[in-house]
């Protein structure tokens, strides 16, 4: 096995975060959200916009 940096006694993982990317900068932003059962709590999209 490869000698890793640790952090707090914890091996770490690779960052899956871009390199050339400025995460402080001003952007769109898709959150998912899995509810119970993946149930459509929230709504449905159609015709490619949010409907609650």
């Amino acid at each position: 096995m490869m000698n890793k940096p640790k952090f707090r006694g914890k091996y770490r993982v690779e960052s899956i975060r871009l390199q050339n990317r400025h995460y402080a900068a001003n952007g769109w932003y898709f959150v998912t959200i899995c509810t119970g059962d993946r149930a459509h709590f929230f709504g449905n999209v159609i015709g490619g916009q949010m409907r609650l």
